[in-house]
């Protein structure tokens, strides 16, 4: 097997793996997919991460049940997936019907900084002040509070629990990704203004370009 495909193979199994550690096996519990890139060392390049999702999808091993611009914000295990980690786990020096033996991909040293080889882009990470994370983890607390006042028809719920997921997960990370924290924001910004049930969307609105403007 080639080094490329390995590393291929290597990150789609870290995916899995983790995907299966933090649903605790479930098939039924969805997962933000930026959480689960942030700690397998992907939360730096959302194009890999989105690759891996749609391998991962087609082969019936994982299921999106949210893409927000091309990002899996929520993921979660196939019976199929379930299976097949299980067996990778189970028995590590035997091949699955999608991975070689876990043994030697070492999937257990994939979480973490050794999968991020070659693909962090350092300008990619955010370079701000100390006070953005606390004011934005302020900000989007506020907006869970304030959800069940909007008014918010069942899509566009959807859309803004996923962003507000995406964004949380983001702010986990040591090097949060400026680009999908950025677009959260505005994601938020749009689904807040678009409310023409409560004053407190547009309020909660008008918070967010100060918010963008800290990010350098």
């Amino acid at each position: 097997m080639n080094e490329m495909l390995k590393m291929k193979q290597k990150r789609r199994i870290a995916f899995l793996n983790k995907l299966y550690d933090l649903s605790d096996g479930s098939i039924s519990n969805p997962i933000n997919g930026a959480e689960i890139a942030v700690q397998i060392g992907l939360s730096d390049d959302g194009n890999l991460l989105t690759d891996i999702a749609k391998y991962l999808e087609n082969e019936d091993l994982i299921k999106v049940a949210a893409w927000i611009r091309g990002f899996p914000a929520s993921v979660q295990l196939t019976h199929s997936g379930l299976k097949e980690i299980e067996v990778a786990l189970g028995n590590p020096d035997k091949p699955t019907e999608h991975f070689m033996p876990v043994n030697i991909l070492h999937v257990e040293n994939m979480i973490g900084s050794n999968i991020q080889q070659g693909s962090v882009n350092s300008n990619q990470s955010l370079s701000f002040n100390n006070e953005v994370k606390p004011e934005l983890a302020e900000f989007l607390n506020k907006l869970k509070r304030e959800i069940p006042n909007l008014g918010l028809d069942e899509e566009s719920f959807q859309e803004l629990q996923a962003e507000i997921n995406t964004a949380e997960a983001q702010l986990t990370s040591p090097k949060p990704k400026v680009s999908i924290l950025s677009e959260c924001l505005r994601s938020i910004q749009r689904v807040l203004e678009a409310t023409t049930g409560s004053a407190i969307g547009g309020h909660l609105a008008t918070k967010i370009p100060a918010l963008l403007s800290l990010f350098v």
